[in-house]
């Protein structure tokens, strides 16, 4: 999907992505000895991140998709400390990369990294 097109979602795509996002939310520390002091952030600092990452700044094109968005972000808030889910939409059609966060305060919220955009 190309920067800043949203497209709706069915609820098939939200159960599957509900699905994976419990696997994923708990912990994406690949590299504990790094990762180990990570955390979940407040809302309020969620949105601060979100606001103050740059990875929206990035041109989508073939070799730089919506998985390396995701990516760039969730490498981004893990150097920060907060712990972030990567979220893969699938439709029979396609499939579409975003991450969350699960706030201490507001549980989970879904980013459209290319954007910032919150998914809702």
């Amino acid at each position: 999907m190309k920067k800043g097109v949203i497209q709706k979602v069915s609820l098939l795509c939200i159960i599957v992505a509900g699905v994976i996002i419990a696997g994923v939310v708990v912990a994406y520390a690949i590299d504990l000895k790094r990762y180990y002091n990570l955390r979940d952030p407040t809302c309020q600092e969620a949105l601060q991140f979100i606001f103050s990452d740059q990875t929206d700044k990035n041109q989508y094109n073939q070799s730089y998709t919506c998985v390396n968005f995701a990516n760039n972000f969730i490498n981004n808030a893990l150097n920060e400390g907060y712990r972030c889910g990567y979220v893969i939409i699938e439709s029979p059609e396609t499939r579409h990369a975003i991450v969350c966060f699960n706030t201490s305060d507001n549980g989970l919220i879904f980013v459209e990294p290319q954007n910032d955009e919150l998914v809702t």
